[in-house]
């Protein structure tokens, strides 16, 4: 027959290895990028696909200019050429001209409002990409982490698993069945430990003479407050 710490060795080895396994699962799940990381690259790329945009713009803008200034100058040449003499072709060349000047300034005003904007999406870029490398480090960092942890968690697992199997082998087989039925039926704890005369998994002061029966290797106490199997600690 097993004793009660045989069942509670048992116990202490199962109830590290399942937190050593869900530790694994919880490692696992942080794998991958994390949603600050995704976030800080999207804005990232927001920013930058912004600044392209504003980029673009401003060409075109800047090439709208300079055709409208040698259209200009092309039209202030001719009137000075002296080749018109007509003074009504003049007068329309000359609300031409103006025309394109009006169009030009326009367009100039237009190009500072966005020029402006750039150098605004600029800054903000290089901050969304000095963040977005922040996370990218703390992300590797934090993976890298994990990765060593998790190697550590295997060894674990590996000693904890060997261990178990060594101290399933040493038990009774109706302990067996007592230990896994009452596993099975007590969230996973079907020894608690008695210190003081109470039982510490649900706090129930036990009688004199069941504190003291606990203590005594050939008898088995059961709490009468959770039900499980006591352990003198």
């Amino acid at each position: 027959m097993s004793t009660v710490a045989d069942l509670w060795a048992l116990q202490t080895t199962d109830l590290a290895l399942e937190a050593v396994k869900q530790r694994l699962i919880e490692m696992e799940k942080q794998r991958g990028e994390s949603a600050e990381l995704k976030a800080a690259r999207a804005a990232a790329a927001e920013a930058e696909a912004e600044l392209s945009r504003l980029r673009t713009t401003q060409r075109e803008l800047d090439r709208q200019i300079k055709d409208l200034s040698d259209h200009i100058r092309a039209a202030e040449r001719e009137m000075m050429s002296g080749r018109v003499r007509n003074p009504r072709e003049l007068e329309g060349m000359e609300a031409n001209v103006a025309a394109l000047q009006r169009r030009r300034s326009v367009l100039e005003d237009e190009s500072l409002v966005v020029m402006l904007e750039v150098e605004r999406w600029q800054a903000e870029a290089e901050s969304r990409q000095a963040q977005q490398a922040s996370s990218e480090a703390a992300h590797s960092a934090r993976q890298e982490a994990i990765k060593r942890e998790a190697a550590q968690k295997i060894a674990e697992l590996k000693i904890l698993s060997a261990r178990l199997t060594q101290q399933w082998e040493t038990i009774a087989p109706q302990d067996r069945d007592l230990y896994k039925n009452l596993r099975s039926r007590k969230a996973g704890r079907a020894i608690a430990l008695e210190q003081g005369g109470a039982c510490q998994t649900c706090g129930l002061m036990l009688s004199t003479g069941a504190a003291q029966a606990v203590h005594n290797d050939s008898q088995r106490v059961f709490c009468s407050g959770c039900g499980r199997l006591l352990f003198a600690g």
